[in-house]
């Protein structure tokens, strides 16, 4: 994607109801045990629940075994049991297991890399309302991969990601206003898209739209909501945003002028891997601050 940059410097069961029921409680237990290890890290815990529940027929479940094997949290990485679960959770209409295998195609992680696997998956996963598979497929369209470049159907996909809101569907809906592609170049529009993009936690949204604020693109400059847009980006692990908010602070800009601040946000950058933010840390370390 084109993005804006600071220049310079993602059972059988006799009574139904009882089955039911039954049925619910271990589905649930799969979620709220995943949910409840997320910021422990201990997903072992969550793999043998939720294996339970996939040999049930809970589709949500396939799909979270298929990303515990995906990413090797709690057990072995293995691309082919990630893709066996992903295919077992899309055949239960899980749109998320349906996006994920067309990631894995897409990817060429575990499977030879097919972009018209992928295009197939993430077109399924979109009709079962999963923002991230429509949003895949107008990447897909987007760059003209397995696909000719259509940035009207790109636009089409990123506007339903968007209204099932998926963060970046917003942001790249955003980026063709931006930018122009497809549509008239508007950049109050591009603005309303970043800001849902970042409403919903899309630190690139948040990114863009302080860049918009900080250059005064589309809309009056104004470096307190460049500030506050460039602070929330850096939460969210963006090393962009914390570069671009170091300058207002090396600079005065909106804020007080105050360089060990700046430097501070330099340096963040620089752990969150942004190259120009080592950089620029560098230079106010020689300078003594």
């Amino acid at each position: 994607m084109n993005c804006l940059v600071k220049i310079p410097l993602f059972a059988c069961c006799i009574v139904g109801l009882f089955c039911m029921n039954a049925y619910a409680a271990n589905e649930m237990a799969c979620k709220q045990v995943f949910l409840s290890v997320f910021l422990s890290g201990k997903f072992e815990k969550a793999v043998p629940i939720c294996k339970e529940g996939c040999s049930l027929g809970f589709g949500f479940d396939c799909y979270i075994v298929g990303v515990l094997y995906h990413n090797g949290r709690g057990i072995r990485l293995d691309y082919s049991k990630a893709k066996a679960y992903y295919e077992e959770a899309c055949n239960l209409n899980e749109g998320h297991g349906c996006k994920n295998l067309g990631i894995l195609y897409a990817d060429g992680q575990g499977v030879i890399q097919d972009f018209n696997k992928a295009k197939t998956y993430y077109k399924k996963a979109c009709s079962l309302n999963s923002g991230g598979g429509c949003n895949n497929l107008g990447v897909l369209y987007n760059y003209g991969r397995s696909v000719g470049q259509h940035y009207s159907t790109a636009k089409t996909y990123f506007e339903r990601a968007c209204s099932l809101n998926e963060g970046e569907g917003c942001f790249n809906l955003g980026t063709l206003y931006y930018n122009g592609y497809g549509v008239r170049q508007e950049l109050r529009t591009a603005n309303n898209y970043f800001t849902k993009a970042c409403n919903l936690d899309n630190a690139q949204g948040c990114f863009n739209l302080g860049v918009l604020y900080d250059d005064g693109k589309g809309t009056e400059q104004d470096y307190s909501k460049a500030k506050y847009y460039y602070e929330k980006a850096c939460s969210l692990g963006m090393g962009g945003g914390c570069n671009n908010l170091a300058f207002l602070y090396r600079d005065g800009n909106g804020v007080r002028q105050n360089k060990t601040i700046a430097k501070g946000y330099f340096r963040k950058a620089c752990d969150l891997g942004y190259l120009e933010g080592c950089h620029n840390y560098k230079l106010l370390n020689k300078q003594g601050y």
